[in-house]
């Protein structure tokens, strides 16, 4: 599904700054220059983090406006579900993406707020398929309530953001909103899709690489992607930024899942603030395990394959396995392809002509790895 763990961002400078654009490289080109560029970056880390509670906010705002104040059960467990989420970055992506000038952002916050809602909606699923009990420290929603409350939360979090979504194009201020609309359903479809063929290759353990990122593609890619998309279709910006935003989102969002799956094997629930290697218990085969299949030999493989296919691992064998996940070289690795996906992130942003656009999402870009303690 659509990157269930939002980054913790940190402001720092990667290395990604230095190699990838091309005015960040002059930034750096002196002491000045420097402070300048470290100015920037704290601008963009204070803007998202402001922002995202804004969004917070008024997402919650929004589920309270739809929902009738004698419906108090309802209204307690919806604001459950929106609780002290860790900052995401996509309602940021969009309202860049829908931005010629700083001042737009403002027109935009209802819907950044509707972006919250739908992938928050996406959570609350992952953790339910996932059989996860935890998630940001706390029970998952279907362990503080049930499996049942669990769907409906998603479906009304989903049909809040689209009634969302209508109403804030009803006013006749943004461009092409049937367009954008279907987009919208497009990326509800996608996430389905994603959510079933992740569950339908659990366990097989010969899943090809190419379909892996058909999966992932589905889910964050997709997601991302078509969320810039949208951004830049409300804006009315001309086709070629659209694709170039578009190519952002897609190779942005395919770094953030593919750190999302390291994290889930090398980090410890007090740091996710979700179960330790999900991925692994649930034998779902993303791209540390499937790299740690094809780089392990001997025994490691056949430990790897047996976590994979005889079902119940116990903890020893999960944290046995994680180990030879990164003895085999497959972390690095996986870092190594996400920082491909970042750089082609900014190589498609560099086509664009917003100037806000480009340093917020390009902060996103160069800030990711730093952000999951991976640089």
């Amino acid at each position: 599904m659509a990157s269930g763990l939002p980054t913790i961002r940190v402001g720092s400078t990667s290395q990604l700054q230095s190699n990838l654009l091309p005015s960040w490289t002059a930034l750096h080109s002196s002491p000045r220059r420097r402070r300048s560029s470290r100015s920037v970056l704290d601008i963009c880390e204070q803007r998202f983090r402001a922002q995202f509670r804004e969004v917070e906010s008024l997402s919650k705002k929004l589920v309270l406006d739809n929902l009738s104040p004698r419906d108090r059960h309802l209204r307690r467990m919806m604001l459950f579900a929106l609780r002290q989420h860790t900052p995401s970055d996509y309602p940021f992506l969009f309202r860049y993406a829908a931005c010629r000038k700083e001042e737009d952002s403002a027109t935009v916050k209802n819907l950044a707020a509707a972006v919250h809602l739908l992938q928050s909606s996406t959570i609350i699923t992952d953790d339910i398929l996932d059989a996860g009990s935890m998630r940001f420290g706390r029970p998952a929603f279907h362990r503080q309530y049930n499996v049942n409350y669990a769907i409906i939360a998603t479906e009304l979090m989903q049909s809040i953001a689209f009634r969302t979504f209508g109403s804030e194009l009803d006013r006749g201020q943004f461009k092409h909103p049937c367009l954008v609309m279907k987009i919208l359903n497009e990326i509800v479809r996608d996430l389905y899709l994603c959510q079933y063929l992740d569950l339908y290759y659990s366990a097989r353990t010969s899943l090809s690489l190419s379909k892996y990122y058909r999966v992932i593609g589905m889910g964050a890619g997709y997601f991302m992607s078509n969320l810039a998309r949208c951004g830049a279709f409300l804006a009315g910006k001309p086709a070629s930024e659209v694709r170039a935003l578009a190519a952002y989102g897609y190779n942005y969002g395919m770094a953030l899942f593919i750190t999302d799956d390291i994290v889930d094997v090398i980090r410890n629930p007090r740091e996710t603030g979700k179960n330790f290697a999900a991925d692994l218990k649930n034998a779902r085969l993303k791209l540390p395990i499937l790299l740690a299949l094809r780089m392990s030999r001997g025994e490691d493989r056949r430990f790897l394959k047996h976590v994979l296919t005889n079902g119940g691992p116990t903890a020893s064998d999960l944290r046995r396995a994680a180990q030879v996940i990164q003895d085999v070289g497959a972390i690095a690795q996986c870092t190594r392809i996400a920082r491909r996906y970042l750089a082609r992130s900014l190589r498609a942003l560099s086509r664009t002509k917003s100037g806000v656009s480009r340093t917020n999402l390009a902060w996103l870009s160069t800030s990711l790895l730093s952000a999951q303690c991976l640089d």
